[in-house]
């Protein structure tokens, strides 16, 4: 007896309802950005400070999340690590309330160390539920998809709804969704073991249970070229696009006299197109493969998109499709090469490892960010942006290259057809 599809699926979406708390939660405060400045008085720097607190927590406690969720079921994980984000938010919202920076610096580290690691938790449960069949790759597109539903909710609407109600109410919100975030992970633990139970049943045990194959500190030493490539390749990509996000609202009503409501508008056509473009990059690449072909066509919309905003006076309405479609292409292909790449117990501590990488170029290029738009503007931070979103192309360039020599294992066809390159 097997896992029905209708299993699978049900799991990943709760799973994404599990983490959507802590994406609400990490993109409130793009979009509230001039009401907390002025309220809490602070500047830019000590704004985007705020960003920097997050992406290092992401960044410090994704390295534990790793070996953690080797040891513990994913089940457990997700929530302990949505329960994590549930109190950081309730510290921000606190924070908020009384006007205290260092109160909302502190919730925003909660918030960071339980996002990346019910991030590594889903990635780890769509490859639990999904490893093997030829919907991989849509099954991770499909969870970027769902998850982000909370930014495009935030930057789409909270904008105006804080004209309405109010900064804090806002971030009240934020508190609420992710305590629905913490009940969606217990009926997670109750299909994964339901699930579990049934590979036993099918195969007389469960890879989980099985000291043989718990994650060892000199595994490292064999993980290949590629994956470490990755390792680089994941920063950049990520760490431009959420720099980007940060500020985009401020840029547009900067830089173009829009409203906020406007600007929220046009920010949220990244989330917006990615809601809809990871599930069919996904689903593309299990059908045709070609991945690293289109994570080069992701690395180049996002050259264009930064090139776009920086150099020019037009309303950025077309470059933020371009963004959107990078974003999308990527985020659905990323995860899904740990597995391909990673042994199975192997793959907690490999997504651990590109959550820190990401989140932790992010934290140091949200605080240059900040500092070049105090001293001289928007249109030079983008810039700056540019130099990482090249860095990420350049990259890819390098990891098609070795590929080539080796077969075009991970631009096989689909991934039955990689396992055979690998098993010859």
């Amino acid at each position: 007896m097997s896992i029905s599809c209708l299993h699978r699926w049900v799991a990943v979406i709760l799973f994404c309802i599990t983490s959507f708390g802590g994406y609400f939660s990490m993109d409130i405060l793009s979009p509230l950005q001039s009401q907390l400045m002025v309220d809490v008085g602070i500047d830019e720097v000590y704004f985007l400070g705020l960003h920097t607190a997050y992406n290092w927590s992401y960044c410090i406690f994704s390295l534990l999340g790793g070996p953690l969720l080797s040891r513990i079921t994913t089940r457990t994980g997700g929530i302990l690590f949505s329960l994590t984000s549930f109190f950081g938010a309730g510290l921000v919202w606190m924070g908020s309330m009384i006007r205290n920076y260092w109160l909302i610096i502190i919730g925003r580290i909660f918030s960071g160390s339980g996002l990346c690691n019910c991030i590594t938790a889903r990635n780890c449960a769509t490859q639990f539920f999904f490893e093997g069949t030829k919907e991989m790759s849509l099954a991770f597109g499909f969870g970027m998809s769902f998850s982000r539903v909370g930014s495009v909710l935030n930057l789409f609407f909270s904008p105006f709804l804080a004209s309405l109600l109010g900064y804090k109410m806002m971030l009240m919100i934020s508190f609420i969704i992710c305590g629905v975030s913490v009940v969606a992970s217990i009926f997670y633990f109750c299909v994964e073991k339901k699930a579990e139970g049934i590979k036993v049943n099918s195969s007389g045990k469960t890879n989980r249970a099985s000291a043989e194959n718990k994650m060892r500190l000199k595994d490292l030493l064999q993980f290949p070229i590629q994956f470490w490539l990755l390792v680089f390749v994941t920063p950049f990509c990520y760490s431009t696009v959420n720099c980007v996000v940060a500020v985009i609202v401020d840029f547009l009503k900067t830089e173009f006299d829009v409203s906020s409501f406007t600007a929220g508008l046009y920010s949220s056509i990244i989330y917006l197109v990615s809601l809809v473009g990871c599930s069919i990059s996904g689903a593309v690449a299990d059908y045709f493969g070609c991945r690293l072909t289109l994570l080069l066509l992701s690395a180049i919309f996002l050259c264009a998109f930064i090139s776009f905003l920086a150099l020019s006076n037009v309303l950025p309405v077309i470059p933020l499709v371009f963004g959107g479609l990078s974003y999308s292409i990527y985020a659905s292909l990323i995860w899904s090469f740990v597995p391909i790449i990673l042994p199975s117990h192997c793959a907690a501590t490999g997504n651990a490892l590109l959550s820190f990488s990401s989140s932790f170029v992010s934290g140091i290029l949200s605080l240059v960010i900040g500092a070049i738009i105090r001293e001289m503007g928007y249109r030079s931070a983008l810039m700056t942006t540019l130099i990482t979103s090249s860095l990420c192309f350049l990259l890819v360039l390098v990891m098609k290259w070795i590929d080539k020599g080796n077969k075009s294992a991970l631009d096989a066809l689909n991934l039955r057809c990689y396992k055979k390159v690998v098993d010859n």
